[in-house]
């Protein structure tokens, strides 16, 4: 089927602005080496397959009209704008804090920045030494 490329509509435009929206969920494939983009419709939650080139949908008004559809529309778009950067990731240590206590290299597991042994040999110590006061 070849594509009739008219001027989109002011709903077509609304529509794929919507799919860019939800661009992060996009699924790309390649059949038979083609590459294609699995996109999920606004409004019918149905899912559709546009060739990676947006020469072809399998939505229905492709299908009916060979009028570029808003997937499509959209997938040209995407391709027209450029990919945003992606945040720093966090480095292990920002994710694993090394425990407080001097000279333990473990991993801080709780929320007052010690690990697991050291709060619990903290714990211990000031137990001990409440119990010595109470005394």
């Amino acid at each position: 089927m070849t594509t009739v490329s008219i001027a989109p509509s002011p709903s077509q435009m609304a529509s794929a602005a919507l799919h860019l929206e939800r661009r992060s969920d996009w699924r790309f494939v390649r059949i038979d080496g083609t590459r294609y983009a699995v996109l999920t419709s606004g409004t019918s939650a149905k899912t559709y397959t546009v060739r990676g080139d947006a020469a072809g949908c399998s939505c229905p008004w492709y299908l009916r009209t060979g009028r570029q559809c808003s997937h499509m529309l959209a997938l040209e778009l995407a391709e027209a704008q450029p990919v945003p950067a992606s945040k720093a990731r966090p480095s292990y240590d920002a994710l694993y804090p090394a425990c407080r206590t001097a000279g333990c290299n473990d991993v801080a597991d709780s929320k007052d920045g010690y690990c697991d042994r050291c709060a619990s040999d903290r714990e211990w110590l000031a137990r001990r030494d409440a119990a010595g006061r109470a005394s």
